[in-house]
Order: structure tokens, then sequence, then C-alpha cells
């Protein structure tokens, strides 16, 4: 009798596993969270990108000038290099080739961005370049935006600066930027500094000042001397003709 129970019970067992359908396994599967399709995902049903019939291989699917979506060949398109959007004139290049912008000598372009971007020729006969615009004296914060040594020593975050200064000297002869002896640069009067006179190293002897950018020994000329000379007891004249009476 205990068999004959046991195989009706196992009878009963098998029959209610047989009523689970495999739709409903399939339906928690789907509530529990996003299911493995097999497929890598592609660009999102509602993106709007669809071009009928379908683009070629070297073309896609992208806004047109009208707005509407088009096949675009984004192979040589250079506003549409490589994919849709990609503006090579944004700094990555001035053309498209092979799906790449292209600068100069730079084939893959440059990345559109302050530390990489592309800019125009320096000279006649130059090519384009890809220029850091962070760092780069000769292209501070722009294309040949240029850091002149009477201003600044360095470009630093796409501004031109001098030493520890906030910012670039005038460049005048009142604020020109020079180098210390160590090699410090600051912004200096060179019409009345001993050490810069008249231009950036050159030095006054310890008996002498500097006035308009002139070495002065004894009284003041009152006004600049020429090139190459020095204010000796109220005249202008080369230093070796300077003596303790004045100019001989």
């Amino acid at each position: 009798m205990s068999r004959m129970l046991f195989r009706i019970a196992m009878v009963l067992a098998l029959a209610l596993l047989a009523g689970c359908s495999d739709d409903a396994v399939s339906t928690d599967a789907a509530t529990d969270g996003a299911v493995d399709t097999g497929v890598d995902s592609g660009p999102p049903r509602d993106s709007g990108m669809r071009c009928e019939p379908g683009c070629d291989r070297t073309e896609a699917c992208c806004p047109g000038e009208t707005g509407s979506v088009m096949c675009i060949p984004i192979t040589s398109d250079p506003v549409n290099c490589g994919g849709c959007g990609i503006v090579c004139a944004d700094g990555r290049g001035s053309r498209c080739e092979s799906s790449h912008c292209v600068c100069g000598r730079v084939t893959n372009g440059c990345q559109g961005t302050q530390d990489s971007f592309c800019c125009p020729p320096r000279d006649d006969g130059a090519t384009e370049y890809c220029a850091d615009l962070n760092t780069d004296s000769r292209d501070c914060g722009g294309c040949n935006d240029r850091c002149t040594p009477e201003t600044s020593s360095r470009c630093e975050a796409g501004e031109c600066l001098c030493g520890d200064e906030a910012g670039p000297c005038a460049g005048t002869a009142e604020d020109t930027c020079c180098p210390s002896a160590t090699g410090v640069f600051a912004c200096t009067d060179l019409s009345a500094d001993i050490f810069h006179c008249g231009a950036c190293g050159r030095r006054c002897q310890l008996d002498e000042t500097c006035e308009f950018g002139n070495c002065v020994r004894g009284a003041s000329c009152g006004a600049p001397c020429g090139e190459g000379q020095i204010c000796c007891e109220g005249s202008c004249c080369d230093r070796v003709s300077c003596t303790s009476g004045g100019c001989t």
C-alpha cells in the first residue's frame, strides 16, 4: 500500500511541474531586469536619425543644412568628419580626409581643444600645425598671439606672464620684463635701474646712478644720451672718455 501511495504522489508532483508554462518564467525574467538580446546596442530608435534608403558604408545618416537627415560622406565632409557633427574648422583641421580632420602634416588632426588646436601657418610657405594655446609663447591664448620678450617670460594658462607677476609687463622703458642675475624675471624700470639701465642686464658701475636709461657719473645730463654713451659730469660721451673732470 505504501508503494502505491508513493507512486500516486510522484505522478501528482510531475503533473504540477508540467503545468508551469515557459511563458511564466520568461515574464518573471523580463520584469527582473534587462535581458541580453545577443547583439551590440545601437543608436536609440527615437534618435530621429533615419535615412531611407540606408546609407553606404562610407556614409552616415546626419542632419543636413536644412535640418532634415540625409546620408553624408563622413570620409570627406569637413563638418561631419568621421561622424555626425565633427567639424574640422573647430580647431581640428582645415579639411577631412579618410574620416580624419587634417592639420598640416598631422593627418589625424588636432583635438580642437586649448592644448591641441589647429593654427594657420605662421609664415609664408609654412604649414598649419597643432598648437598648445595654454603654454606656447608663440600662440598664447590664440593662434599667433605672441608673448614678446619685453612683456613676458612665459605663457601659462593662455596668458603671457613675466616671472611671478600677475600679468605681462607693459613693454615700455619704464616697465620691461628682465631677468635677474639668478634668472628670476620681473618687470623692471630701465630708465632708473642700475642693474638694467637702458636695457636688460646693462649694469652701471658702483659710483654711478641710472637716469633716462643712461648710467650717470656725477652731475645729471637732464636728458637721455646716445647709444653706447654715459652721462659724465653733465655731458654725454663714451665711458672711456669719461674722466673725473668730465668728458675728454
